[in-house]
């Protein structure tokens, strides 16, 4: 789909994206990226920090939705800013994430 900033609405909702974020996700994050930290990696780490389980790393989560954005837009270039908060980690499991 192809979208013209013309044809953007302050409110509007986007249509919902959906990604399975398995533990080789995260892993191969971790070794492209560099962050081995064991938050996402040991689940036994993740606990002692107060989680169920291991976590995906934000700029993993940022980077999956900037590729859904650029899909969505369908041209790379319309994608000029994008900014984020990172409040909340995304728990890895191996049921899918809803990102919208």
């Amino acid at each position: 789909m192809s979208v013209r900033f013309e044809e953007l609405a302050v409110g509007q909702e986007l249509p919902p994206f959906t990604r399975a974020v398995t533990r080789e996700d995260v892993k191969a994050y971790a070794d492209a990226s560099g962050d081995q930290n064991p938050l996402h990696q040991d689940d036994v780490v993740a606990r002692a920090a107060g989680f169920p389980r291991v976590v995906a790393h934000g700029m993993y989560t940022m980077g999956t939705l900037a590729s859904w954005l650029v899909d969505w837009l369908g041209d790379p270039s319309a994608l000029l800013r994008m900014q984020v908060h990172f409040r909340a980690p995304i728990r890895k499991s191996e049921a899918e994430v809803r990102l919208a």
